[in-house]
């Protein structure tokens, strides 16, 4: 008989009532990572051990709730090298090149952990879903010790959408958007319109304009918490 993984996962879900909200959250991945398991005929043993990590029990997949007092819970994408070392953890890394496949596969954990990953020392124990993006192009590079230059890796923690109509700290922090159209950007917000649900988006460098763009164009927005740059 075909094994359906997906099938399996859907019916435990509607029989103990999750959503995929509910769910994501839950697990700290995206709703469209759990429709993404809900069809496949297998699902990978990462994702398993993120349902067994969570506390979750579903026979059928041969998920059991792991022992918490041996191993944390989970910590959205980020991987801590080892459990002696809570703090230091693995950020899967877009490089310039991956920017068109990260459009395509952001909402897929298979795919984040085909990445590769550079370490970091996290903050609050690495709450929240990380990852770092590699700098491309000179938009925000002014000169100025505030500039972003080509090659620089940034680190950043994902804003999860239902904060965008929050308070951004748009002074406080710069932004990496993955627009649905125009890819990766990074930028700082120059205007957060709740009303009308746009950021405004400014760019330091004086050759390029800025422009608006409404939130059901984004995907993703990222603070900017780190920036590592080659001596």
């Amino acid at each position: 008989m075909r094994k359906n993984d997906g099938k399996a996962f859907t019916i435990w879900m509607s029989e103990h009532g999750h959503s995929g909200t509910s769910l994501a959250k839950s697990l700290g991945v995206t709703k469209a990572n759990i429709y993404y398991h809900m069809k496949q005929t297998e699902i990978a043993d990462e994702f398993k051990n993120r349902l067994s990590q969570a506390g979750y029990a579903i026979p059928a997949l041969g998920v059991k709730p792991m022992d918490k007092s041996a191993v944390e819970g989970p910590r959205a994408n980020v991987r801590p090298v080892d459990l002696s070392q809570k703090a230091i953890m693995h950020v899967p890394l877009v490089n310039k090149y991956a920017y068109a496949g990260y459009l395509s596969g952001y909402g897929d954990a298979e795919y984040i952990h085909s990445l590769p990953s550079i370490p970091m020392i996290a903050d609050r124990e690495g709450r929240g879903t990380y990852m770092a993006f590699e700098v491309k192009g000179d938009s925000m590079d002014d000169g100025s010790r505030n500039s972003y230059e080509q090659g620089d890796i940034i680190i950043c923690r994902e804003i999860v959408q239902h904060h965008w109509q929050n308070k951004l700290h748009i002074h406080k922090y710069d932004f990496v958007i993955v627009h649905r159209t125009e890819g990766i950007l990074l930028k700082k917000i120059a205007k957060h319109d709740t009303a009308t649900g746009t950021l405004t988006l400014h760019s330091l460098n004086s050759l390029y304009d800025d422009f608006t763009i409404n939130f059901n164009e984004v995907a993703q927005i990222f603070n900017v918490i780190k920036v590592e740059r080659e001596k």
